[in-house]
């Protein structure tokens, strides 16, 4: 037992010997697209911080903050426009290393956030609605030097909104989502 704990550790040691914590800044555009009870699409600015830990040439793990300004009115129904949209996403990203300075990759994940709006319906008033979402995405990674790099990705998200009717006939809001984003991200 010993023995596998020693070479699992040691094993673990060479694949992320090169990983290094980074952090960056992206910005770019969100479309996205709800489904029911009307099908629309509205676009907005958006903008990402990131944390994440792993190698770009393989593995590595990402925590965003989510920044969406939202100029469209889809949710509320008092004459006042949604507010702000904040999520946090976390992915498990997959570089490939194709021997250069430009590094492909795509990424799986999770998440979850609010949008601030002002719906008025006959039982209470809401402010925000929360949401949870899937997400996939990929793009590429351009090495700069050594410890910065920039960064041009596009992602794909799927989410569902909370009920605004809690009652049983409370419809389930869903939309599609895609992000495109560039930035630059600094590799301590």
């Amino acid at each position: 037992m010993k023995k596998i704990f020693l070479i699992s550790i040691l094993c673990s040691s060479f694949v992320f010997a090169d990983a290094k914590v980074y952090i960056g800044v992206l910005g770019g555009s969100s479309s996205e697209t709800y489904s029911k009870p009307t099908s629309r699409t509205t676009t907005s600015p958006a903008a990402k911080v990131i944390l994440g830990y792993g190698n770009y040439k393989s593995y590595s793990i990402e925590l965003g903050w989510i920044y969406n300004q939202n100029s469209q009115n889809y949710f509320s129904n008092n004459g006042s426009k949604d507010g702000v949209k904040y999520s946090l996403d976390l992915n498990l990203v997959k570089a490939f290393d194709l021997g250069g300075r430009i590094y492909p990759f795509f990424k799986l994940g999770i998440g979850g956030g609010y949008l601030n709006t002002d719906i008025t319906t006959s039982s209470s008033e809401v402010k925000s609605l929360n949401f949870s979402s899937f997400d996939a995405g990929g793009g590429f990674t351009y090495l700069l030097s050594k410890s910065f790099s920039c960064e041009l990705a596009l992602t794909y998200k799927h989410r569902n909104y909370q009920k605004i009717d809690q009652a049983s006939s409370g419809q389930s809001i869903a939309s599609n989502v895609f992000t495109t984003l560039a930035g630059i991200i600094y590799r301590f």
